[in-house]
């Protein structure tokens, strides 16, 4: 069985597919079953289909259109958006009120030796604040923030020798 949510305006449905074939299908549209035998042609731009929906003819015309799938049943045009159920799940779960939070992690460009730390953790930057000066080749480099925000952890010491690629800092943009 196949779940959907599909939204028509502000309007959400619950779809259910099940003994799905090239044909035919059956269908529950929130609570409420339907049996579609399905003749489709597949056109350039869009679908055709000739659908008998608990034996009564319809006839649809599918395509998309930007994000949304527009369909003209019967003369009568839906603009609509199909999600699948388990995602739509999901999403839902997330509040809207809820900020989804991107740490910026800040890594050695290149082996080399800390040499000056200009923050703690704790600490509130600016974006393009330096966060430690490394040594590499014989020349000092500042290692900056790009997001800025609230330092989390600090995984270096001043005189540590580091690895290309180590992580230095975790910047948590979420300042409160």
């Amino acid at each position: 069985m196949k779940s959907y949510i599909v939204k028509i305006g502000k309007k959400e449905f619950d779809v259910n597919i099940d003994n799905e074939s090239d044909t035919s299908m059956e269908v529950r549209v929130d609570e409420r079953d339907y049996y579609c035998d399905i003749e489709s042609e597949k056109m350039k731009d869009y679908n055709i289909y000739s659908i008998l929906l608990n034996n009564k003819p319809a006839l649809a015309i599918s395509y998309l259109k930007g994000d949304y799938l527009i369909i003209n049943l019967n003369n009568m045009e839906y603009k609509i958006n199909v999600y699948d159920k388990r995602l739509w799940n999901l999403k839902k779960k997330v509040k809207t009120e809820d900020k989804v939070v991107s740490r910026e992690i800040i890594k050695s460009p290149m082996p080399g030796k800390i040499v000056r730390i200009y923050t703690k953790v704790g600490d509130i930057l600016a974006p393009k604040s330096p966060v430690v000066a490394l040594e590499a080749m014989k020349m000092e480099m500042d290692i900056i923030t790009e997001i800025g925000g609230r330092v989390e952890k600090l995984r270096v010491n001043l005189g540590d020798g580091i690895e290309g690629d180590s992580i230095i800092a975790i910047i948590n943009p979420q300042v409160e």
